[in-house]
């Protein structure tokens, strides 16, 4: 996983959110966004271009898009010629951190794309209040493995992802 290739995203991305889901999070409820955007292939990266925010359904320890949520974002996906980069979502009663459903959540679309990071947001705190994270090796094998299904315990669980250190600020 060395050779990931970077990713940015516009200094205003984890404030835009935060706001876009604020009565959410006022309501206790988790929130998820997808992160979408282009390769930019003169400089061999990718950038964060849209923020999307489907139908979906939350409570205060998880959060789904729906069905027609799926198709909200395949369409703007397909009609703004743009690819799946990561997704984002509100913590608003825990810490920053990946929990087992978030990890299994995130798997696929790493596999699909190497540089796929999730984002999470605890819009309730000071710090830290944003964490990005990616599924190491480790991660990526233990989860493919594993069988169970909602929330749950990993032998090695810690070691399954780590901070995501290609996605960066874009400085413009």
């Amino acid at each position: 996983m060395t050779d990931l290739r970077k990713v940015l995203y516009p200094p205003s991305l984890f404030d835009s959110f935060s706001n876009s889901v604020h009565k959410n999070t006022v309501e206790n409820r988790e929130t998820i966004g997808v992160l979408c955007g282009v390769l930019n292939q003169q400089e061999n990266l990718f950038e964060v271009t849209h923020l999307i925010l489907p139908e979906q359904v939350g409570a205060s320890d998880h959060c789904q898009v729906t069905e027609l949520g799926e198709r909200q974002v395949l369409d703007i996906i397909e009609s703004n010629n743009i690819i799946y980069l990561g997704w984002i979502h509100t913590h608003p009663q825990f810490d920053v951190f990946m929990s087992s459903v978030d990890l299994h959540n995130h798997l696929g679309q790493q596999c699909l794309l190497a540089e796929a990071f999730a984002v999470v947001v605890n819009p309730n705190i000071e710090e830290p209040r944003v964490g990005l994270f990616h599924l190491t090796e480790c991660g990526l094998h233990g989860l493919s493995q594993c069988q169970d299904r909602g929330f749950h315990e990993h032998e090695n669980g810690a070691t399954f992802y780590q901070v995501c250190y290609f996605a960066q600020i874009d400085s413009l």
